[in-house]
C-alpha cells in the first residue's frame, strides 16, 4: 500500500504545482501565453481625453492617479484632471478560459497653451479692414475661407476679399510638447453700395458757388471742412464761406446693412480781390463828362453800352456819345487765381435843354441876393469850369446845389470862413446856391458857360 498511496501523492502534487505555474485554472483552462493589452495614445493635452480599448471583450479600467491628473470610466474613456502628470492605466481582464490578469499603460498628460480671447468686430463692410487683437501670445492667426471673402495676416490685420459671406477668424498656439489651442470668432462681411462719381469744378473763387452733381441716386452731400471754408447744401450747392482753402466734397451712399461708399472730390477755394467802390455822378448830359474814382486799385474800367450812350477810358473818365439813354459803369479786378470782383454803378445821359450862354455876356459877377445880407460869396461867376463858395459868416450852415427843375444836385455843410469847390461836372446852365442857417436863408444864380 505504501508504494500505491506515494504514487497517487505525486500525482496530485504534481498537478497542483503545474496548475499553480502555468496559471490553469481548476476549470482546467490553459493560460499559458495569454495577457491582455491595452491600446491607446501615451500622451495627452490638457483639457483633453483618450478613448482606451481592451485586447479582451470584458474588464475593469482604472487609473493609479486618479485624484488631479484624470479618471478613466468603464467603457475605457480617459478624461484629463486639473493639472499635468502622468498615470497607469490599468486594464483588469478575464479571457474566455477564465484566466484573469491585468495590462497596463504608463501615460502623460500635458498642459497646453492658452489662445486666449479675440477681439475686434464681428462683421465688415466689403472693402474694408479689422485689426483684430488676442490675449494669447506666440500663436499664428488664420480663417477658415481664405479664397474669396478675405485674408488675415500675422498682426492681425484681417482684408476682405472680392465676395460677401462669413469666415471664422483662429488665433492657435502651439507649445514644445505639440499641445495647441485656439480662440476664435466669427465674422460677416458685408456688400457695400457704389456712391459713383461726382461732376464739378474743382476751384472756386471766394463770393461764388459750384454746382456738383452725382453719378448714382440715393447718397448725400457733405464737406470736410465745413466751419469756414464753405458749405455744400443736399442738391449739391456748395457756397464758399468767411475764408480761402481746401476742402474734401463727399458723396455718401449707405444700403440697409450700415455699409457705405463714399465718391469725393478736392476742390481749393481762392481769395477773390476788391473793386472798391464807385464814386462819380449818376446823371449826365448828352455832351459832357464824368470823372469817375473807385477804392479798388489794379482794376480796368468798361461799361455796359458802349455803343451809343458813350465811353469810359482807363482813368475813369466817362465821355458822353451821341445817344442819351442808361449805362453801367464797371470797375473789374482779376487777381492771379483767376478771381475777379466787379464793382459797378448806374448812370443816366439825358438830352439837356441848355441855354446859349457866351461868356462876354457875364462880364462882372451876377448875384441876386434873397437876404438882408450876403453871408456867402460865389467865385468865379460864371465860370466854364468849377465854382468856389467862401462862407462870410460866423456860424455854420448848409449848402445845397438847385438846377431850375429844382432837382438838387449838391449838398455840403459850410463852417465859418470855410471855401468849398465843386461843379467841374456840371452841364452848362443857370444853377441857384443856397445857404441856409438856423435864421436866415442866401440864395444866389450861378451860371456855367461852355
Amino acid at each position: 500500500m505504501k508504494p500505491f498511496l506515494f504514487f497517487i501523492s505525486m500525482i496530485l502534487f504534481t498537478k497542483i504545482s503545474f496548475c499553480q505555474k502555468n496559471v490553469i485554472d481548476t476549470i482546467g483552462g490553459n493560460c499559458i501565453g495569454w495577457k491582455p493589452t491595452i491600446n491607446g495614445d501615451i500622451s495627452v493635452c490638457r483639457p483633453g481625453n483618450i478613448q482606451f480599448t481592451g485586447s479582451e471583450p470584458s474588464g475593469s479600467w482604472s487609473s493609479s492617479n486618479i485624484s488631479v491628473v484624470g479618471t478613466i470610466d468603464q467603457n475605457g474613456l480617459f478624461i484629463t484632471g486639473s493639472r499635468a502628470g502622468t498615470t497607469n492605466i490599468m486594464y483588469v481582464a478575464i479571457n474566455m478560459n477564465g484566466c484573469r490578469d491585468t495590462a497596463t499603460k504608463w501615460i502623460t498628460i500635458f498642459n497646453k497653451p492658452d489662445a486666449g480671447l479675440i477681439t475686434g468686430d464681428n462683421k465688415i463692410c466689403r472693402g474694408g479692414t479689422i485689426q483684430f487683437t488676442t490675449t494669447g501670445t506666440g500663436g499664428t492667426w488664420s480663417i477658415s475661407n481664405i479664397s474669396a471673402v478675405g485674408s488675415i495676416d500675422q498682426s492681425g490685420l484681417f482684408t476682405t476679399g472680392t465676395n460677401a459671406g462669413t469666415t471664422k477668424i483662429r488665433y492657435i498656439v502651439t507649445n514644445a510638447n505639440g499641445c495647441s489651442d485656439t480662440a476664435f470668432k466669427w465674422i460677416t462681411i458685408l456688400n457695400k453700395p457704389i456712391a459713383g462719381n461726382i461732376a464739378g469744378n474743382n476751384t472756386v473763387c471766394m463770393g461764388r458757388k459750384i454746382k456738383f452733381t452725382a453719378s448714382r441716386p440715393g447718397g448725400t452731400w457733405s464737406s470736410s471742412n465745413i466751419s469756414d471754408v464753405g458749405t455744400i447744401d443736399q442738391n449739391g450747392i456748395f457756397s464758399t464761406g468767411t475764408r480761402a482753402g481746401t476742402t474734401k466734397i463727399m458723396y455718401i451712399m449707405t444700403n440697409a446693412n450700415g455699409c457705405s461708399d463714399t465718391a469725393s472730390m478736392w476742390i481749393t477755394i481762392f481769395d477773390s480781390p476788391s473793386a472798391g467802390t464807385i464814386s462819380g455822378d449818376t446823371v449826365v448830359c448828352r455832351g459832357g463828362t464824368i470823372q469817375f474814382t473807385t477804392t479798388g486799385t489794379g482794376g480796368t474800367w468798361s461799361i455796359s453800352n458802349i455803343s451809343a450812350v458813350g465811353s469810359i477810358d482807363q482813368s475813369g473818365l466817362f465821355t458822353t456819345g451821341t445817344n442819351a439813354g442808361t449805362t453801367k459803369i464797371r470797375y473789374i479786378v482779376t487777381n492771379a487765381n483767376g478771381c475777379s470782383d466787379t464793382a459797378f454803378k448806374w448812370i443816366t445821359i439825358k438830352n439837356c435843354a441848355v441855354n446859349k450862354i457866351v461868356k462876354r455876356q457875364y462880364p462882372a459877377l451876377i448875384v441876386m441876393v434873397e437876404s438882408n445880407k450876403q453871408t456867402i460869396s460865389i467865385f468865379p461867376n460864371p465860370t466854364i469850369s468849377s465854382f468856389t463858395v467862401k462862407s462870410n459868416s460866423n456860424e455854420p450852415g448848409s449848402l445845397r446845389v438847385i438846377d431850375l427843375s429844382g432837382k438838387v444836385l449838391y449838398n455840403s455843410k459850410l463852417l465859418p470862413n470855410q471855401s468849398i469847390n465843386f461843379g467841374e461836372i456840371f452841364s452848362p446852365e443857370i444853377y441857384w446856391i443856397e445857404f441856409l442857417q438856423l435864421d436866415k436863408t442866401t440864395r444866389i444864380k450861378a451860371v456855367k458857360a461852355r
